[in-house]
């Protein structure tokens, strides 16, 4: 199943390639937000959610990674993706996904990515694991403008899974659901640093998985970080 993924996944770039050829000279876009976070039990983690893409309008190269270690298992992940426009606000992405922690899996991913009505931006993935698990994941958050530098970000995560796997921690179903608030403070657009609070829930048998290596069905925590974007 691995090597079918790969195969995909080079199908994909191949195929990519004259499309993205005929863009003109590439842009670059890379944002990050990393911080440390303090639960209500005095626990501290650190939490890091990074991307970016170099392209045109309308294909791109994407690379994404997120991961928090520290309080309960570890988790990372790292996400090569090529993505082509929709529309002008919405794209496709394909490409493959690579879990680290808790366990080693390899991915096939396809997505959306963009805006929807209101400004709400939304990122959607299903992943095939080259053991045949489908799962998927979506986030959605608004930007909302205090003043000229003061920003608030509410979000919220929802991840599913179609069937259980002790190793990754997740049990079939919804596996657990994440809201939060950031508050950033903008020196310039491309450094910000923000405080925050975030609350993740598991369910069912991910809580029962979680809760036997060592975390927590129900973590809440105060999150100071920083924002880069360029």
């Amino acid at each position: 199943m691995r090597t079918l993924l790969m195969a995909a996944t080079a199908t994909v770039a191949l195929a990519a390639a004259p499309a993205y050829a005929a863009d003109p000279a590439p842009n670059t876009f890379f944002l990050s937000r990393t911080d440390v976070g303090i639960s209500t039990k005095g626990d501290t983690d650190y939490d890091w959610d990074a991307q970016g893409w170099i392209g045109g309008d309308e294909n791109r190269l994407w690379v994404k990674s997120t991961g928090n270690l520290g309080r309960g298992p570890d988790r990372a992940d790292v996400q090569v993706l090529y993505s082509h426009a929709l529309s002008e606000f919405w794209d496709v992405q394909a490409g493959v996904r690579e879990a680290v922690e808790p366990a080693s899996r390899t991915y096939g991913v396809l997505g959306v990515q963009g805006l929807a009505p209101y400004w709400f931006a939304i990122d959607a993935a299903a992943f095939l694991s080259d053991q045949g698990r489908l799962s998927a994941r979506l986030e959605g958050n608004y930007e909302l403008t205090l003043t000229q530098r003061i920003f608030t970000e509410p979000y919220a995560v929802v991840r599913a899974a179609a069937a259980k796997d002790a190793k990754l921690l997740e049990g079939a179903g919804i596996t657990d659901t994440e809201a939060g608030l950031r508050v950033r403070y903008e020196f310039s657009r491309k450094i910000a640093p923000y405080v925050g609070v975030a609350w993740t829930h598991r369910y069912g048998e991910t809580a029962r998985l979680w809760k036997a290596a060592g975390g927590e069905a129900d973590e809440a925590s105060l999150r100071m970080g920083v924002r880069l974007l360029f």
